[in-house]
C-alpha cells in the first residue's frame, strides 16, 4: 500500500475521533446545562421561618424579663431565703432553664468560686454582667452554662440545661439575659372620691365639738 495513502487514512481517523469527541463533549455539556436551568424552574424556595414574639414576665419581688412566647415560665415553691426559683421549659424543645435569686452571706464571686471549688475546677469562666451587676458565665464540667451574680447579699444563678438542642436554649438564654431588669410590679391605686373625703360629701366645716354653741 502507498505510504501517502496509510498516513491520509491514519490522519482521517484521527480527525474523524477528535470530531467525535467534540460533538459527544458538546451535547453532554448541553443536556448538563438543561437539566440544571430545569432544576432551577422547578425549585421553589423554602419560606422564612417567622421570629417567635417574645413576651415578658414579671415577678413580685422586683424583677422582669423577656423570653419567646413558646416558652413557660413555672414558679416554684420558695422558702424564706429565697426570692425566686423560676423554671422555663418548651412543650416542643427538650431542655430548661433554671433562674434562682436566694439571700447568701457571701460578698462577692470570688467568695462563691473558693466555696465550690470542687464544682468548678475545670470550668472556664467568663466575665460578663446581670444589668449592672459583675458576674461569672460558666461552663460546668456536666455541661451545663450557669451565670452567676452576687450583689448587696443576693445571689443571682441562671443554669441552662440545653437539651438536645443547644442553639434553641442559647438564644432563649441570651434573650433572658439582655432583657433581665430590676423593677417592682405596678401597683393600681384608685383616685381619692370627690370633694377629698369619704363621708358622703361632708367637710370640716360640718363637725360640731362637744359643748359648742349653735347660734341660729
Amino acid at each position: 500500500m502507498n505510504a501517502r495513502l496509510v498516513i491520509f487514512i491514519i490522519g482521517g481517523l484521527i480527525f474523524g475521533g477528535m470530531l467525535a469527541g467534540l460533538l459527544y463533549y458538546a451535547n453532554t455539556h448541553k443536556t448538563s446545562s438543561d437539566s440544571l436551568d430545569q432544576q432551577k424552574l422547578t425549585e421553589v424556595p423554602s419560606p422564612t421561618p417567622s421570629p417567635v414574639p417574645l413576651e415578658k414576665y414579671q415577678n413580685e419581688s422586683g424583677f422582669l424579663f423577656e423570653h419567646p412566647a413558646n416558652i413557660t415560665v413555672t414558679e416554684n415553691e420558695i422558702d424564706a431565703t429565697s426570692y425566686a426559683d423560676l423554671t422555663l421549659t418548651s412543650e416542643t424543645e427538650s431542655g430548661s432553664i433554671e433562674i434562682d435569686i436566694v439571700d447568701t452571706k457571701l460578698k462577692d464571686l470570688a467568695a462563691w468560686k473558693k466555696q465550690n471549688k470542687e464544682a468548678t475546677s475545670s470550668m472556664k469562666a467568663i466575665e460578663t454582667e446581670l444589668v449592672d451587676i459583675p458576674a461569672y458565665e460558666e461552663q460546668l464540667n456536666n455541661g451545663k452554662k450557669t451565670l452567676i451574680a452576687i450583689e448587696k447579699g443576693t445571689l443571682y444563678t441562671v443554669v441552662v440545661n440545653h437539651g438536645d438542642n443547644f442553639e434553641y436554649w442559647e438564644n432563649v438564654y441570651e434573650t433572658i439575659v439582655d432583657s433581665f431588669a430590676f423593677k417592682l410590679p405596678e401597683e393600681d391605686t384608685a383616685p381619692p372620691p370627690a370633694g377629698g373625703s369619704s363621708g358622703g360629701g361632708s367637710t370640716g366645716d360640718d363637725i360640731i365639738f362637744e359643748g359648742e354653741e349653735i347660734i341660729e
